[in-house]
């Protein structure tokens, strides 16, 4: 501000200096446009609003592809209670109880194979259901029969990826944790912007609004970025928790630039002597903004979002819910910006209760795995394969704030499972941290409740689904390869039980599922091992070649041998056990050799209007969910034999999609 000005000014003239209006008038007289904090911020949000559309229109093609199929419209965004059409309801668990041993024995997989031959039987020999109505009749007993109608495999679109594998390998090559070259260098030119448009307006150590015009127009960004259904990863095909990378960053930006703006002033201020007849209630609004700011930048630093996590969460909300009219009320010409900001916070939350379940749990204990295994049999539907869903436990047995806290699980169970198996949402809830603990006493004393003739239920607010494959399709490749390691298990199952549905009534081009799981403890196979049986057990029935291979890492230091556990006497056919850790290139290329040959070896020529079409591979899809370093490992695999191997094209491109913890 000029000389001339300073002295002219009152008291309140000294305040309404501190304002934005007045700054671009003092601008104005020193030859600087009003264009300046009017219109240059917002084109800078012009700009970015066009670069998310380049990346819609890269995105495009898949989300054309998925949604053309009528049922992807509905997948993935309300979780409901499905039709028990076609479904035979199965009595008791999958997974044994603590202490009950499960019969592996060969006389018991062959009576479960006779039962369930006969079961096929049965549904073959019963009339199939009218293309008119839609209803299926009945077995002998009064169940459903397990006819489903024939679908057509869905179309496949490769990704980018796979359509320049080299340019794919050189973007996903990681820097450090969590970072690779394509997310540096859009980081890098996110910042480029941010800072040219701050420094446009002169140096910030002399004119302070430049800084505070650059926070406020990055709130709607950072808004839309933090929300749990945003529409910019709607578009994209990608979840939340893939974004939030791009969240923290721009929050950072925003809590530099808005702490820059007022220390400014008040470093000014301080200065001059006039800190006291400055503080109007438009600066004194100004400071609440700031500290909100605050707030949320500080107790969200990792350290203390990991030790005081409902802290961080009230705070969160809270701080940006008083952020947004505390800015209006500071400068009334931010408007146009903090409505944009509501707005998309207003959708996200209007959505998210749409979203939200309020219904019971059954809990059971998997004491290998140190897990919760929780059932919702009241949801069987409106999820897709590799989704997650947000928990709350309301009961006061969690704790004074356990109760509250909303907790991320991926589901593994598919949505309506294959006829007669499916049993509703299945979470598998690992015991760490308190809120672990406490689940892990409430499920043994459900247990215990159970054993005495009571209900062993409690109250849950489920809210979801998110994240999953976005706008790829699973059963439109020809082969899957899925990796997990520890309780990152839940993946696997949930994806290899949707693509063995969805092949039940041919709607799956997946011919070959390789599942691999890495463990400490040979012992953690116990309680999954009757999810593993189950899923071979379906996939001879539906001529899917899967294959399951479970490897240890922990070696016995006793000298004494351990006990066989059931796990290690009686292996169903098609599941093996094996010390060390997965040879994750090996296996990756045997998939592509094995699909290469299902392919070769098949009849691949199929009637299509009168003409004869040979089918080709359409694609291997990895799918890895686990901590973050094996996430970034099998996707360093996977771009690099991509990029190199001539059988990545031959198989129709190799593609990976990673879900790992700690997002």
């Amino acid at each position: 501000m000029s000389d001339t000005a300073s002295q002219t000014t009152t008291a309140a003239a000294g305040s309404a200096a501190a304002t934005l209006s007045s700054v671009d008038a003092s601008s104005a007289s020193s030859g600087s446009a009003d264009l300046l904090p009017n219109n240059l911020y917002f084109l800078a949000d012009v700009l970015l609003l066009c670069v998310a559309a380049l990346f819609f229109l890269l995105a495009l093609p898949r989300a054309v592809t998925r949604l053309l199929r009528l049922s992807a419209w509905s997948e993935g965004v309300f979780l409901r209670s499905g039709s028990q059409r076609g479904r035979i309801q199965r009595t008791g668990s999958l997974s044994p109880k603590e202490g009950e041993v499960y019969d592996y024995s060969e006389q018991s997989y062959a009576a479960r194979r006779f039962s369930s031959r006969r079961r096929a039987n049965l549904t073959r020999d019963q009339p199939t259901a009218s293309p008119t109505t839609g209803t299926n009749d009945r077995d002998s007993d009064g169940s459903h029969s397990t006819n489903r109608a024939r679908r057509r495999p869905p179309a496949h679109m490769p990704a980018w990826s796979s359509i320049f594998p080299g340019v794919s390998a050189w973007l996903g090559a990681t820097l450090r944790p969590g970072y690779s070259v394509g997310k540096a260098l859009l980081l890098l030119g996110y910042s480029v912007l941010i800072l040219f448009i701050g420094l446009e307006g002169g140096s910030p150590f002399v004119q302070y609004v430049p800084a505070g015009w650059v926070g406020v127009s990055q709130l709607p960004v950072a808004f839309i970025l933090g929300t749990k259904n945003n529409l910019l990863g709607v578009f994209l095909g990608k979840g939340y928790e893939k974004l939030n990378y791009l969240h923290r960053y721009v929050g950072r930006f925003v809590f530099i630039a808005i702490n820059v703006h007022s220390l400014g002033f008040l470093y000014k201020w301080s200065i001059e002597g006039t800190l006291s007849q400055n503080l109007t209630p438009n600066i004194i609004w100004g400071f609440v903004a700031l500290v909100a700011v605050d707030i949320l930048y500080f107790l969200s630093l990792q350290i203390l979002r990991e030790l005081l996590y409902p802290v961080f969460y009230f705070s969160h909300v809270l701080a940006a819910i008083i952020l947004l009219p505390a800015t209006i009320l500071h400068e009334s010409s931010t408007t146009s910006y903090v409505v944009t900001a509501l707005a998309l916070y207003l959708f996200d939350r209007l959505l998210r209760l749409a979203q939200t379940r309020l219904t019971y749990a059954q809990l059971r204990v998997l004491p290998a795995l140190s897990t919760v295994r929780l059932v919702i049999p009241t949801l069987n539907a409106g999820w897709r394969a590799g989704q997650h869903v947000r928990v709350k436990v309301l009961t006061t047995g969690m704790g004074w704030w356990g109760w509250a806290e909303s907790h991320p699980f991926t589901i593994a169970s598919c949505a309506e499972g294959v006829a007669g198996e499916g049993e509703g949402l299945v979470l598998l809830c690992k015991n760490v941290g308190k809120w672990g603990e406490r689940l892990m006493v409430m499920a043994r004393r459900a247990e215990y409740c159970e054993a005495g003739g009571g209900i062993p239920r409690v109250k849950v607010l489920v809210d979801g689904p998110y994240g999953g494959p976005g706008h790829a399709v699973i059963a439109s490749f020809s082969a899957a390869l899925l990796v997990a390691g520890g309780s990152g298990i839940s993946y696997p199952l949930a994806v290899a039980e949707e693509l063995l549905r969805d092949a039940s009534y041919g709607a799956s081009r997946v011919r070959l599922i390789n599942l691999i799981w890495s463990v400490q403890d040979s012992s953690s196979l116990d309680p999954i091992l009757p999810d593993f049986a189950r899923l071979l057990d379906n996939a001879r029935e539906t001529g899917i070649h899967l294959r399951i291979q479970v490897f240890h890492t922990r070696a016995t230091s006793s000298a004494e041998p351990k006990p066989a556990s059931p796990s290690a006497r009686f292996l169903p056919q098609g599941l093996t056990l094996r010390s060390g850790r997965p040879p994750l290139e090996s296996l990756l290329s045997s998939v592509v050799d094995r699909t290469l040959e299902v392919h070769k070896a098949s009849d691949a020529w199929t009637p299509r209007r009168g003409a004869q079409e040979r089918s080709s591979p359409s694609g291997v899809v990895v799918g890895v969910c686990g901590p973050r370093a094996l996430g970034e490992d099998v996707e360093r695999i996977v771009q690099t034999f991509a990029a190199r191997e001539e059988r990545a094209g031959s198989v129709g491109g190799v593609e990976c999609q990673v879900e790992v913890f700690g997002c």
